[in-house]
Order: C-alpha cells, then structure tokens, then sequence
C-alpha cells in the first residue's frame, strides 16, 4: 500500500488522534524505512489536532541531536497530514521499567545515571536551539516521561514526541490554565495552568530518574488536586537502599515543587549526574541496556501470548518472513502496543503443548480386503518363505543325527579315577 511516495509495511500503533506506520521510502531493499506518523482521516479536519501535528513538526525540525528522534518530512497527500520520523528498534522506557506481564524492575544504579545524563543532555540541546536566524525558540517538552523515552535494541536512548511541547512564540497551548502533559510528572506550576518555563522538564526527568531507580512513580496516586500541591516524593533510598544520600539529594533537588529549587538548566543537571556516575564508577556498558531492552521486548510477547511455547524475538530471523527487515518486527509502538507479526505467527504455530489423543483401533485387513497387487506380492513373500523350510529340516537332522552318535561314543569309552586310592 502506497501513501504518496511512501509505502506503507506494517502498522505499529494507532491512537485517538493518529496511526503509525513503518514505511520505506526509496525502491528494494536501497528504501530507507522510517516510522510515518498520520492523522486518521476523522480527526484531519480538526484544527486543533492539525495545529498539533504542524506544531510537532515545526520543532522538530530544527532538532538534530543524538538523543532525540529526527524528523525527516512533513506535509499533507490526499487531505491526511503526515509526519516522517527516524525509526528506532527497540521500545520505550516505560517497558523496560515494567515488562509486560512482569514484575517492576529497578534499573543497574549506573545505567539509570548514564540514561537520565544522556536525556539531560537532549533537553539542554532542545532548550537553547535556535531559528535560522539565531533566535532562541524556547522550547520546552512539557511532557518527558519514560513513555516518552525510546531505547533502541543497541541500548541508545532518544526523547520523542514533541506534539505538546511549546515555544515562546506559541500562542493557544501556552495559556494560562491549560494544563498538558502527564500529571505523575508534572511540577506544581504546571498542574496549576500556571506560567512555566524550561524548569518543567527538569522536574519530570527527576521524577523519571526516580521511577528506573526504584521501578515505582514518585507518588501513589497523581490526581491533578493532588500534583497542584507542593508535595515532596519520599527519597528514593526508601525504596531501595543501596541508593547513596548524594543522590538521594540530587533527585530530590530535581523534583523541588518550587522552580528556583531545582538546577537552574538541563546542562547543569547533566553535570551533576555525570558526577554521581563518576562516583558509582562510570558509565555503564552499553550491553547493559541493549539486554534491558530485548529481556522487555521478549516480555511483551510472553505476555499477549501467555498459552504459547516460551518464544523470544531472538529467535526470529529474516527469513521466516521475506516482506518484512528484522528491524521492522520489533519497532516501538508509538501510539498503542502490538507484537510482530511474524512472531506472532510463530507463536500460533508451535503450542507449549498439544493433548495427544489415542490412537483408533485398527484391525489387520483381511486377505481378500487387500488390493490385488498387496495380493500378489504376499503370495510371492509366502512363496518364498516356504521354500526356505526344507533346508532347515536337513541341517536339523544333521544336528540331531551329529548329537545322538557323540552320546554313543562318550558311553563306550574307559572310565578313569582320579580319587583318592591305592594300585
């Protein structure tokens, strides 16, 4: 199926304002794949979601950074606005916190440094670009979360979705009183609709640093009453104690409920967690994550498909679906999660166990049952078997015969005494 120049592989994900495709652009296996995002045709004649998309699309564009997904083309075929994106392999953070199906996993102390360092980074990026003409867009995510965070297979993580970010300029969705984003996340100020500013997004990396520290959301509950307060989540050594009180501090400092708490930029953030990295004993390897994020993917099938054999992505290969690259079978689902097809289909295929049934009762077929050939080379078996009996009773006789003439000679023999005696 072809979407303008763009044909269109697989769907990944399809949510309330848009669907995800994995799509190739170019002819053969040469075809670039990427991850084409479009409005569904309901929603394509709604200005404000269309606003969103453009919106999305405008900031992006002017962001090239190794930790945040590039955009590579925006327009509108056939009424439908679409967004082509780099393709990550891989799935978001979310999952790799909690697997699917699986109990909550706290991430290596090291690698939870090293990711929300290489986040802080994106964001110090995103906060400072610049226009064409070296004016500051000012942008602000306002909705970093570990959702929002995609790790590919490699372990390499990237901050994607800037469709609720805003800029200086932006004039609706910068108002006071909207509030947007997710409330687990958001600081106070934001919550309340109040006027916010980049400080917004070092309050959510702190709370998503939290969550791969501990595998839990720094607060039980996130109603939007309950994040206006100026509440403070409990430490996260708490939670786990092998956490040092300098970062403990640091952290915290983070998600401080008043703005001019927390680190004055991402950059400074950066810093200060690259400390307590150098401190835990450097960066991690970069294996580390890459097995984080197969052991999640290998969940995710385990878990849609709880009554199958135990089938890991590891154990597809390309040629068991000749349509479909290995990268495509495991791409993030950015809107709703699905499981490769390809996998799924081999789950379908080999059952953890199939009921055997007895075999049915089966009754030797009468001669003249038989086919006239099956006939006829059992007369010829018979034929021979029975011309084989007369040499067998000859060499019988010769063995009898042979016996009964050694009893003979043995009874005419002289019997000597080795016995105790005299001459």
């Amino acid at each position: 199926m072809f979407f303008g120049r763009y044909e269109l592989l697989r769907q990944i994900g399809r949510g309330g304002m848009a669907e995800v495709h994995v799509a190739r652009l170019g002819d053969g296996a040469a075809g670039k794949l990427l991850a084409l995002k479009r409005l569904r045709p309901s929603r394509s004649s709604r200005e404000k979601v269309v606003k969103r998309l453009v919106s999305e699309a405008q900031l992006t564009v002017w962001l090239h950074h190794p930790n945040i997904v590039q955009l590579f083309d925006f327009g509108r075929i056939d009424g439908q606005y679409y967004i082509a994106m780099e393709l990550v392999d891989g799935c978001d953070l979310k999952q790799v916190i909690h697997p699917p199906g699986a109990m909550p996993r706290q991430l290596p102390m090291e690698v939870a440094l090293d990711v929300a360092a290489q986040l802080a980074d994106a964001l110090r990026y995103a906060h400072r670009c610049t226009d064409s003409h070296g004016r500051p867009l000012g942008i602000i995510h306002r909705d970093v979360s570990p959702h929002n965070v995609l790790v590919s297979r490699d372990g390499h993580p990237k901050l994607t979705d800037f469709g609720v970010a805003r800029v200086m300029q932006s004039s609706e969705e910068s108002m006071p009183g909207l509030v947007i984003g997710k409330l687990a996340y958001m600081p106070p100020e934001q919550a309340r609709g109040e006027g916010i500013d980049h400080r917004v997004d070092i309050y959510a990396l702190g709370a998503t640093l939290y969550e791969m520290l501990t595998g839990a959301k720094p607060f039980d509950s996130s109603s939007r009453a309950e994040a206006r307060e100026a509440r403070r989540p409990a430490p996260p050594s708490t939670l786990r104690p092998s956490v040092p009180a300098s970062l403990d501090a640091l952290v915290l400092q983070a998600m401080a409920p008043r703005a001019d708490e927390r680190p004055s930029d991402a950059g400074e953030l950066a810093e200060a967690l690259r400390h307590e990295l150098a401190a835990h004993g450097g960066a991690p390897k970069r294996h580390q994550l890459a097995e984080l994020v197969r052991e999640a993917l290998d969940e995710r099938v385990r878990a849609a498909f709880p009554h199958t054999r135990q089938l890991t992505l590891r154990d597809y290969t390309p040629e068991e679906d000749s349509l479909i690259p290995r990268q495509v079978t495991a791409v993030r689902d950015m809107a709703l999660g699905s499981v490769p097809d390809a996998a799924v289909t081999r789950q379908r295929e080999l059952p953890r166990e199939l009921p055997r049934e007895p075999p049915a009762p089966t009754r030797e077929a009468t001669r003249a049952e038989r086919p006239a050939e099956q006939r006829d080379d059992d007369a010829r078996t018979g034929g021979r078997a029975l011309a084989g009996w007369p040499l067998l009773l000859v060499l019988a006789g010769v063995l009898a015969l042979g016996f009964a003439l050694g009893r003979v000679s043995k009874s005419r023999s002289p019997v000597t005494s080795h016995g105790a005696g005299g001459s």
